[in-house]
């Protein structure tokens, strides 16, 4: 269900004064209302975030463990001993 109650609708001049104060009411409105929601998505943002970092971390303590390139080396050697043993 949207806040926004906006309209179109044509107007002459000598009411552009009072459109503008209507819209930006209707603007202000909404905003308003959002404010809690926008605070919920930083928090969220803000987790997702650490989040991210927790698993880059994590990935990078894998990476070293595995010896980073020494891995694909052996995962290369195995794979080159296991064709030779199966005679490809």
């Amino acid at each position: 269900m949207s806040l926004n109650t906006y309209d179109p609708k044509a107007v002459m001049p000598d009411q552009w004064r009072a459109r503008l104060a209507e819209l930006m009411s209707i603007r202000d409105a909404v905003n308003e209302a959002n404010a809690p929601l926008e605070a919920e998505l930083e928090q969220a943002n803000l987790r997702a975030e650490a989040a991210r970092l927790e698993a880059e971390s994590l990935a990078a303590r894998i990476d070293d463990n595995r010896g980073r390139i020494k891995w694909f080396g052996l995962k290369r050697e195995i794979r080159q001993l296991v064709n030779a043993l199966q005679g490809r």
